[in-house]
């Protein structure tokens, strides 16, 4: 058995692996239990943020419970191994049944987050539709990435209170106005969406909300033929 495995880390010693390109994780060496790694349990990574990626919190389960199973909206299957040669720990992507076959010299852990879309990380955005504008409506704001080229196309993705909503073009849109035109048509469940603020955000406004919906998702900026 190796001292040592690659794994994809998502937190190693309270350090979330958040990059600047706008992707998550880290590819790394992990301990197996003859380099001195222990299985701490199986987790849920659950997104945290608030229309901001930030991070994640971890909810343990157990592979036996059915009920602790069920598992939530854009969270990924982790496993935490501790060292019990160094302080270090991390959380990894994988189960811990994954783990020890990869340990064995099995399988290997899995090292590509499994939300992509045209080669690009989707990244679980979600936020509460709680705030409310002058008029008393309550909205969403999003970040509306910049589209570096010609070649660059927006790429909206999303869920409103863990269902699906209607997929975008494979093709994606090459101007605001084509996004919002199918972000209107396609998706005015979330609200009426509007770009106030010159191509840096685009926002969601709902006429009768409840200020209870959850929207998870985001737009992305991605070159289709790259």
């Amino acid at each position: 058995m190796a001292s040592y495995i690659t794994g994809f880390v998502l937190n190693k010693t309270d350090i979330n692996f958040v990059n600047t390109d706008g992707s998550v994780g880290s590819i790394q060496k992990i301990p197996t239990p003859e380099g001195g790694g222990v299985i701490d349990g199986d987790n849920w990574a659950i997104p945290v943020n608030y229309g901001v990626y930030s991070g994640w919190i971890f909810q343990p389960y157990n592979l036996n419970n059915t009920i602790e199973n069920v598992q939530p909206l854009y969270s990924v299957a982790v496993t935490k191994i501790s060292s019990n040669i160094s302080s270090d720990w991390y959380y990894v992507l994988g189960t811990s049944a994954q783990y020890v076959a990869a340990a064995d010299g099995g399988t290997a852990l899995p090292v590509v987050w499994p939300y992509i879309v045209h080669d690009k990380q989707e990244l679980p955005v979600c936020q509460q539709i709680s705030s409310q504008d002058v008029n008393g409506k309550y909205f969403a704001s999003f970040a509306l990435p910049t589209l570096a080229g010609n070649d660059y196309k927006y790429f909206p993705f999303g869920f409103l209170n863990g269902v699906a909503l209607t997929t975008a073009s494979s093709s994606g849109y090459t101007t605001l106005a084509a996004l919002l035109t199918f972000l209107n048509t396609s998706w005015p469940s979330v609200g009426t969406w509007t770009s106030p603020d010159s191509d840096q955000i685009v926002i969601a406004t709902q006429t009768s909300g409840t200020g209870t919906d959850v929207f998870c998702g985001g737009i992305l900026a991605i070159n289709p033929s790259a």
